[in-house]
């Protein structure tokens, strides 16, 4: 069980939903996020689609934003966790960042972030978001590449911080821009083009 559901309940929230009743909670809450928007998302949407009443959803999860958040961070920390990679060759690790990246924009999560993202309003939730993208699926790549840059890997005006963003702007206009998903072929190209120009030649 997730240790923030723990905490609600011992606050009084009630008992806890089952491990099933859970998950349908969830997966009904990033769904509709990514149909509907934040804006227009409820409780009572999730209640109906997770097969669930209200007032339980209420009593273990708390208000909409409480359980939006949850289902957003856990439906995205269990798509985007970065492998165990300890790689200093930079194209590995850039086709890692890349990947990441892509496989979120793959997802109903990628397309429920984004709304969160864009929509007036949701300021709040927006912040905590990007703080965990960056936590989970950047922060990593950076330090490797900070690594690889400290060994002589990358050129030395290489910023490791922009080489990740560069991936995940592609991300970011596939979806927003094209409508449509950062495809793993196109991640790989960009991967082995950005290569090009911060690997020292030899």
């Amino acid at each position: 069980m997730v240790e923030g559901l723990k905490d609600q309940t011992a606050r009084g929230r009630g008992r806890p939903p089952s491990e099933e009743l859970r998950a349908r909670v969830m997966e009904a809450a990033v769904a509709l996020c990514a149909e509907v928007g934040p804006k227009d998302f409820s409780l009572d949407l999730v209640a109906k689609r997770a097969g669930a009443s209200r007032a339980t959803i209420y009593r273990a999860f708390g208000d909409r934003y409480a359980l939006l958040e949850r289902a957003l961070e856990e439906a995205y920390a269990e798509l985007a966790s970065a492998p165990a990679l300890t790689p200093s060759d930079p194209l590995e690790i850039l086709r890692s960042a890349y990947a990441i990246v892509s496989r979120v924009t793959r997802h109903e999560v990628g397309r429920a972030m984004l709304r969160v993202l864009l929509e007036e309003g949701e300021r709040e939730l927006a912040a905590k978001l990007r703080s965990r993208f960056y936590e989970i699926a950047y922060a990593p790549y950076v330090k490797l590449l900070e690594r690889a840059r400290a060994e002589g890997r990358l050129v030395a005006d290489a910023d490791p911080d922009e080489l990740c963003r560069i991936g995940v702007a592609a991300g970011l206009f596939s979806v927003a821009v094209l409508g449509r998903a950062f495809e793993p072929d196109e991640a790989e190209r960009m991967a082995r083009s950005v290569a090009l120009g911060i690997i020292p030649r030899q």
